[in-house]
């Protein structure tokens, strides 16, 4: 009997380490697939995959990019929003695009459909030639970068259940004599979202030099008065037209609530009932707070928006 019990034991522990071993194998093999890439539609390996010294884009952030969210059955959001803005942007930088408005979305479809609820990164490089002032007689840096695409899978970033904002005036920002592109010379952003964090906050809020509420570094922004939803008027004041936003208006419009775009001051928004900030990668997300002024938690109107913004795109 006591051999008997012994030699169920030592098959248990088999039993137990070879489906260890299975597992533990499966996790090595997931963890060692790459993320989809795609370079001018070829598939490269993203570990190694670069651009050259020559292109202007490295050189001088003369670039453009676009953002997509992916659905947990790997279907792109919006991909249609941002491929018109994509080529609307490119016209006004006077970029070539190496390859078609179909061709890319196709891209972006099959990078999507492989690496599932995430998102796609689309990077446009301008290439080695463009007016950067580079060519020299017998030195035809020219042939050596064409303009590329490259088309990447990315997981969602961790973000908190809200935000709190740091109002902080964007000096750069032309607020209405231009309209902003999505270019990829996005220092100054990402520099107010650095002194938004070291001001103990989780992002900013961008303000033109007259205190009128411009967008995020990387979001755009809304929120509720008196149950009407108000929100910065891209076309108003040059600011970049957010995708996301636009499909979160057209719920809101589903929900009959009245949608106001306009120019508004700092001091309307801290009057708001409750704030919310959107884009590829934030879905619906209220603000908490922005400076010292506190929303709180309790938004419900803002809960019902991002439901509906779950339930139509996600």
């Amino acid at each position: 009997a006591a051999a008997v019990a012994m030699a169920l034991k030592m098959a248990a522990c088999k039993s137990v380490f070879s489906a260890s071993a299975l597992s533990f194998r499966a996790m090595a093999t997931a963890a060692a697939r790459s993320p989809p890439v795609l370079v001018n539609g070829v598939r490269v390996d993203g570990k190694t995959a670069k651009f050259s010294i020559w292109d202007t884009t490295v050189q001088r952030g003369d670039g453009m990019f676009e953002v997509v969210r992916v659905r947990a059955d790997g279907r792109p959001v919006g991909l249609s929003l941002h491929m018109d803005r994509l080529f609307s942007g490119a016209k006004a930088l006077d970029f070539t695009i190496p390859a078609s408005y179909d061709q890319i979305s196709r891209w972006i479809t099959e990078v999507s459909a492989e690496g599932g609820q995430g998102m796609v990164r689309l990077l446009l490089t301008r290439g080695s030639t463009g007016g950067s002032g580079t060519h020299v007689p017998g030195f035809e840096i020219e042939r050596d970068a064409p303009p590329s695409i490259a088309v990447m899978w990315q997981p969602l970033p961790k973000w908190p259940g809200s935000v709190r904002l740091f109002p902080v005036a964007a000096w750069w920002h032309p607020a209405g004599t231009w309209q902003t592109v999505k270019w990829l010379s996005y220092g100054p952003n990402m520099m107010m979202s650095r002194w938004a964090a070291k001001a103990g906050f989780d992002d900013a809020l961008l303000l033109s030099q007259q205190s009128v509420v411009l967008d995020g570094p990387t979001f755009a922004v809304g929120w509720f008065k008196n149950k009407t939803l108000y929100t910065p008027s891209s076309v108003e004041l040059g600011l970049l037209p957010s995708c996301t936003l636009a499909l979160v208006l057209d719920c809101a419009r589903d929900m009959n609530t009245k949608v106001v775009e306009g120019v508004f001051q700092l001091k309307e928004i801290m009057q708001a009932d409750e704030v919310f900030v959107t884009s590829s990668t934030k879905d619906v997300m209220p603000v908490s707070a922005i400076g010292e002024h506190k929303f709180g938690l309790n938004q419900p109107l803002v809960a019902a928006l991002a439901q509906r913004f779950k339930e139509k795109n996600l």
